[in-house]
């Protein structure tokens, strides 16, 4: 069957559910809201249809769980709604991608964050949220992808990165600490030794790219497990000689578990 909800609807109910061959929409005419204290899932075969009026708040005090590939107009979550408690969690069905076109606001408060993830550990959920408005404040953030937006907004706000995540926050830099031998002559065959550190000594880091002296040397490469990855450059025949005055060509890449 299809529920359609008029202007100035407000439907507040524990879960949603919207079955093979269900439909729930908005009236194009004017706004509408659903309050959702429990979990949301659309099944395959359902349809959920905004309409640019229907906007999703999800309420309550426990763990709502988003489940299916949804397309939200306007999906919001927030503590100083007092509708919303402070042990509130989010989480986003593995593998899945939950659109959001217009804003998405996740906010929790001071000394109680709002933790976002998604179902599985080691499968991240996906919130695209190309030409929308993302207000993210006082969230705990794991295993969720942010797409489509110009910023990480995860930096500001008192947010918390919790791991597996992207989009979010400012990818984590890499530092050069050391290398050896640092001078001389080193000859073919013989070996250069490059120690790279990871912003906030970041462990399981992987190699995306790595070349020295345009030489690939993904293959030489070692995560140390304390947040420095070690790269082993063997001299070949026929390499670019550098003079000793001269910098060593390095282009290195190193990604998180989400890329």
């Amino acid at each position: 069957g299809t529920l359609t909800l008029q202007t100035g609807d407000v439907l507040s109910v524990e879960n949603i559910s919207i079955e093979e061959s269900g439909t729930l929409k908005g009236d194009i005419s004017g706004q509408a809201e659903i309050h959702v204290s429990g979990n949301w899932d659309l099944e395959d075969g359902g349809t959920f249809t905004h309409n640019s009026t229907v906007s999703v708040y999800l309420t309550g005090n426990s763990e709502s769980i988003i489940s299916g590939t949804n397309t939200f107009y306007k999906l919001i979550s927030d503590h100083i709604r007092s509708d919303t408690g402070s042990d509130k969690a989010l989480k986003f069905s593995a593998g899945t991608t939950q659109t959001i076109t217009s804003t998405l606001t996740l906010k929790g408060s001071s000394g109680n964050l709002m933790p976002i993830s998604s179902t599985n550990s080691d499968n991240a959920a996906t919130l695209n949220v190309s030409g929308a408005t993302v207000n993210a404040e006082y969230l705990n953030i794991t295993d969720t992808i942010l797409s489509g937006y110009d910023s990480y907004p995860g930096d500001a706000n008192n947010n918390t990165d919790s791991g597996g995540n992207s989009g979010w926050f400012t990818p984590p830099s890499i530092t050069f600490t050391s290398i050896s031998p640092s001078n001389g002559v080193v000859s073919v065959g013989s070996s250069i030794t490059l120690v790279a550190t990871a912003e906030n000594n970041e462990t399981g880091l992987t190699v995306s790219s790595a070349t020295i002296n345009g030489k690939h040397v993904s293959g030489a490469f070692t995560d140390k497990d304390d947040g420095t990855y070690e790269f082993v450059y063997t001299v070949g025949l026929g390499d670019t000689t550098i003079a000793d005055s001269a910098d060593l060509p390095v282009a290195i890449i190193l990604q998180d578990s989400v890329g």
